[in-house]
Parts: C-alpha cells; structure tokens; sequence
C-alpha cells in the first residue's frame, strides 16, 4: 500500500510589507524544507508571467500557501480556486486581512505549525465579470474605496501601514458622488448616486476598516456596502468610525446581503479586488458568490 505524498508550493513575496518580508525568507525557507523535505519553493517576480507560470504548475500541487500580503493571497487563492488545489497563508503583509477572516496566526512558526496540522475548510469566493473579471477572496470596491487603494499603495512606501488612513483620507477630498444603476438578486434595478460600493466576502479591509460587520465567508452571501452621496465632514466624521464598529447611525451608509449584484456607473470608476487596483474605467460590472468555492486551511472556526 502507498501513501499518498501531497505536493506542497510555497510562493514567497519578497516584496510583501515594504520589503520587510525579506527578512523572514531564510527562517520559514528552512521550517519549511524540514517540514516538508520535497515542497517546491517559488520567490514571486514584477513580471506577470510569474502568475502564469504558477497557474499552469498548479496541477501538480495538492497545496499552495501564499507567503505575503494580501495580493500575494489573491494571486495564488485564484490561481487555487480555478485549479481545485488548498490554499494555505503566511501572512506577512501589512494588512493581512484574509488571514484575520480565517483565524490564520499573525505569527509565520504559528502560521507553519497550523499548515502542518492541516486544518481544512472551505469558503465563499466572489466573482467578479464585466468591465473586470476574477476571484475577490475578501472585498471588491469601487468609486471612494478604489481611490482610497491608489492613495494608500503611495503612502505606505514611506509610512506603511498609516497609509491606509491616509490613503482614505485623500480619497474623500478627491471622490465625488456617482449616479449609479443597481440590480440586486432579481429585483427591479435601483438608480442611486453613491460614492462608494463594496462587495465584501469577509468583514474588514486595509487592515483595520470594519465595512461588513455580518460578513461570513462560509454563509454562502455577499455582503454589500454602499455610500450615498454625503459631505466631506461627515465623511470626515464616518472615517474613523470603520476604524472601530460600522456607522449604523448613518442613514447614508448601508448594508445589505445578496446573492449577486449587477451595476452600471455613469462614469467610469477606480475599482480594488483584495487590495490590488484592478482597473482604473470601470463602468459595468457584477459580483456574484459562488459558495464554498475554495478549500483553504483555517483555523479553528469561532
């Protein structure tokens, strides 16, 4: 009788948190050849046909684990749902919010030690078509929170994680509101000015803002968020209230659950998948979620 000896990847980004990942290469490099002798360890590189290649090596693989930020998590954790393969995570990003959503440990030894235990799970993908197409494993925003992306990638070269407040802060002063044509489900399409609109498959984003508080990425719903328009003040006002609980008080901020939304924006407009600008003139686009879409190792479930 064999066993069965699962084929392991470990994709490393050197570049993940400013460059500070680098640090780490050595350590986890080493845990992880003497975990798992034959693991394939891949370094990710600027050119795109790095992400091509690992999509046509991926059959080979039983189990990818992202080792960085929350891009190198999307990368791989489509690459993995196209692919039918488990997704493991070392987070060593700045945000790391796919990890919080999933109880995977801050720590890379914990992180490793919760791989080799081999805690199984699956959960809720969004996908994304139109204008833009592909996997959203946490959250996909556009008008305001696609600005705020573009800002807070610029600030967090120098001032790291602050950035992302800083990112939205400049995105408020630059963000205008946006007619908007809304079909959620299959209810009779809605025309709303908004200046915001976040699919969410998981709770948080830019590693602190709470914008779906009832999220769970197991419920087989997508959560949406949306932002009518509203003055730079109480935007200003909103802000920090992310920061900490979701500002239910605000009769322009809402939240609401669906299967799939289709919209149509007046103007083209900045859109974010996973903290990643997607592209830059969006106008038609539809999530839908697909559940269960991807097996992942977890921790334990609360």
């Amino acid at each position: 009788m064999t066993t069965h000896q699962p084929g392991i990847c470990f994709v490393f980004n050197p570049s993940a948190n400013g460059g500070k990942a680098e640090k780490m290469r050595e350590e986890i490099r080493d845990k992880t050849k003497r975990l798992w002798p034959h693991r394939t360890w891949m370094e990710t590189e600027p050119d795109p046909q790095f992400w091509v290649h690992l999509a046509e090596q991926a059959k080979n693989f039983d189990l990818m684990v992202a080792c960085g930020g929350d891009g190198t998590v999307h990368k791989t954790g489509s690459i993995a749902a196209d692919t039918g393969t488990t997704l493991g995570v070392i987070p060593l990003g700045s945000g790391n919010d796919f990890a919080m959503m999933n109880n995977i440990p801050e720590s890379p030894a914990d992180a490793l030690n919760l791989i080799a235990a081999n805690h199984l799970t699956k959960i809720d993908l969004i996908r994304c078509s139109g204008d833009v197409n592909g996997w959203c494993l946490n959250t996909a925003g556009i008008g305001l929170d696609g600005l705020a992306n573009v800002y807070t990638n610029e600030f967090k070269k120098t001032v790291g994680r602050l950035g992302y407040v800083l990112g939205a802060l400049k995105a408020i002063f630059k963000t205008s509101a946006c007619e908007v044509v809304i079909r959620a489900d299959n209810n009779e399409p809605e025309k709303k000015l908004l200046m915001m609109i976040t699919a969410c498959a998981g709770k948080r984003e830019g590693g602190a803002f709470i914008v779906a508080p009832d999220a769970d990425n197991r419920d087989g719903k997508l959560d949406l968020l949306t932002v009518s328009k509203m003055n730079k003040l109480k935007l200003l006002i909103a802000l920090p209230q992310f920061l900490f609980r979701f500002p239910e008080n605000m009769k322009e901020i809402r939240h609401e659950q669906f299967q799939k939304v289709e919209l149509h924006t007046a103007i083209p407009l900045h859109i974010h998948i996973d903290g990643e600008l997607a592209g830059t003139k969006i106008s038609d686009l539809k999530f839908e979620v697909h559940k269960h879409a991807l097996q992942i190792i977890s921790g334990p479930i609360v």
